[in-house]
């Protein structure tokens, strides 16, 4: 314990306070390394609304907020430098005031506009790290029997289990206030100072050690997941984001879990699987990491604490189109396991350990996250008031995607959380829909190959197949390809039919070469039905020679120049081609076993001898 003094306005000091200056989380060091890196973001603000309907008690609500900063010490922590390391300062005491905003003078629907506005405002408020508070609060008044709590706290002293214990306790201390009867909360048997301090001493040695060689083994050769985006991703990567939200029926809800039973796994582990399926067909590839993050509290002592204790583990999947959905299941199953086995290696310990190299356009490891969110009542009774959550749009974005999934009685809840400067709204809404369809395929199906389970609605199978499939157009009967390009030729004889780089040659002069051609061809021996190679670089002799095998009755088969040797000798065997067009760069790639190979920039003298009608 130290002593610390605080200075009034004018920079005087007035009075000073003892604090308690303990050791951090790794996780909490992590945060606090990316806070000096990035000063001034968001993007780790934790935030949670509440919105109370009926005859709210402020006061009664303030009592009950500052008796929870007093139970949580995290809640009065900051965090200080010492030597370039990070440590916890734990102040004795803090008070928060509660501000009130009443929004008056509106209609409802801009009422309801006017707050998210101001909730917006607040959950983008930064954190000074060294000063604090590291907790704000905003009740918002809509009229007398309506009220919204805003409640934002920086990561590093909170997670998400951390916001259920913080509304649960905030209901019972308040409805304690209400009633003059002690709440029922118990006693916390440790504070997060005390995990942080254990922590640090219980990883090392063996476990230490074995988990880093499972870790290391887990993610050797991890590709980057190569998703299409919009834009091009910025050098620098950025978190500004936005989220896109879709409901699952209740029954296709029912529908999965009853699968995940009869595979002996979870919930979460069915919906990962459908969303690793989801990425392999956008991204087309089969070796896929997905970011998760997992609540580390297996002990009992931590479950009721606020603090950081989530940490983050990679599910890396192999996949395979010829995989069934239930196959890959039991894949994403046994992943899943093996990571739960191993999740006490923090995320940060991890980088430290493995070094992945260094790119600061995307995050290490995995750039899409997958979280399956804690299931909250959608309404709590209190006396005299009704608690409901209410979904905060923030604008940050922490990686590319992160997929929320949260179950509720009428179903499951999806929000997809992405970077607004790589993908637009349009794109993530297709996705979601993808997202649907899939699981009432995997639902409807479960046996089926992961590369032929439906992802697309109706209407856009129908646009794919259908609509953007309509390419037939009416020719006059028994015209054929030569004979329309004979009319055109007629029609615009001195217009500009090929241009390649400063050479370019009209219609007429096309015809007449392309007649010369063929005719050189029937000279020898191709005729209707006959396959001719042509193996020519781009260029205005690439088209004389396929009008002219068209023209000579023929077919061609095109011979790219940057195709293997292998595969050209491949084709023309094949193909059964006697006759091959080259030009003099490639005439030697085409010769042999009785093949004809006209060499047409060395052969054209005598080609040009033909008639060109």
């Amino acid at each position: 314990m130290v002593s610390q003094l605080i200075q009034d306005k004018s920079g005087a000091d007035v009075v000073s306070k003892e604090v308690f200056v303990l050791p951090t989380s790794f996780a909490q060091a992590r945060l606090w390394f990316l806070d000096r890196m990035e000063p001034g973001s968001a993007v780790y603000n934790l935030p949670a609304a509440v919105r109370f309907s009926g005859d709210l008690d402020v006061n009664a609500l303030e009592s009950a907020l500052n008796a929870i900063i007093e139970r949580h010490e995290t809640l009065r922590t900051t965090f200080a430098s010492v030597d370039g390391r990070p440590v916890q300062v734990i102040a004795p005491r803090l008070v928060l005031e509660l501000p009130v905003i009443r929004i008056e003078g509106l209609d409802k629907t801009e009422r309801s506009a006017s707050a998210d506005r101001l909730i917006g405002e607040e959950v983008e408020k930064t954190f000074n790290l060294a000063e604090g508070p590291l907790i704000r609060a905003l009740l918002l008044e809509l009229d007398d029997r309506e009220h919204v709590l805003v409640v934002t706290m920086h990561h590093i002293i909170c997670d998400g289990w951390s916001l259920g214990v913080f509304v649960r306790e905030m209901s019972a201390l308040y409805n304690g206030n209400m009633s003059g009867r002690a709440a029922d909360i118990g006693t916390l048997p440790i504070q997060y100072a005390d995990y942080a301090s254990w922590q640090k001493e219980w990883l090392s040695g063996d476990l230490l050690k074995g988990q880093t060689d499972y870790w290391r083994e887990q993610l050797s050769d991890l590709p980057v997941l190569e998703l299409p985006t919009d834009h091009p991703r910025p050098r620098v990567q950025s978190h500004n984001g936005a989220t896109d939200r879709f409901e699952i029926s209740a029954e296709l809800a029912s529908s999965l879990k009853r699968l995940s039973t009869q595979n002996g796994a979870t919930l979460f582990m069915t919906l990962l699987a459908a969303f690793k399926v989801l990425l392999m067909r956008y991204s087309s590839q089969k070796d896929l990491a997905v970011g998760s993050p997992i609540a580390g509290r297996e002990r009992a002592e931590v479950e009721p604490l606020i603090g950081f204790f989530a940490n983050t583990v990679v599910l890396r999947t192999g996949l395979s189109t010829w995989l069934t959905f239930d196959e890959l299941l039991q894949r994403v199953k046994q992943t899943c396991l093996g990571a739960y086995s191993n999740q006490d290696m923090p995320f940060e310990t991890l980088m430290e350990e493995l070094r992945p190299g260094r790119d600061i356009s995307r995050n290490p490891f995995f750039q899409v996250m997958f979280v399956m969110q804690e299931s909250l009542a959608s309404e709590i009774a209190l006396n005299g008031v009704t608690l409901s959550q209410l979904e905060i749009e923030t604008a940050t974005a922490k990686f590319d995607l992160t997929l929320m999934v949260a179950e509720r009685e009428q179903g499951l809840k999806c929000a997809l959380e992405y970077n607004t400067d790589i993908y637009e709204k349009r794109t993530m809404e297709r996705m979601l829909g993808h997202y649907g369809v899939l699981l009432e395929s995997i639902a409807a199906n479960p046996g089926e190959r992961i590369g032929r389970l439906k992802m697309l609605s109706e209407e856009e199978r129908a646009q794919l197949v259908v609509e953007w499939n309509r390419t037939e157009k009416k020719y006059e009967e028994r015209e054929t390809i030569t004979e329309l390009f004979e009319r055109q030729a007629a029609e615009s004889r001195d217009r500009e039919a090929v241009v390649s780089g400063e050479e370019s040659i009209s219609y007429g002069e096309l015809n007449r070469r392309a007649n010369r051609l063929a005719r050189y061809l029937r000279q020898r021996g191709v005729g209707a039905e006959e396959c001719v190679g042509v193996r020519m670089s781009r260029g205005i002799d690439l088209v004389v020679g396929l009008m002219g095998v068209l023209k000579s009755g023929g077919a061609y088969v095109p011979l790219d120049p940057a195709y293997p040797e292998e595969r050209v000798r491949y084709m023309l065997e094949d193909s059964g081609a006697g006759v091959v067009i080259s030009d003099r760069a490639g005439a030697a790639a085409v010769g042999g076993e009785g093949r004809e190979v006209v060499v047409l920039d060395e052969e054209w003298e005598e080609i040009a001898k033909e008639s060109g009608e």
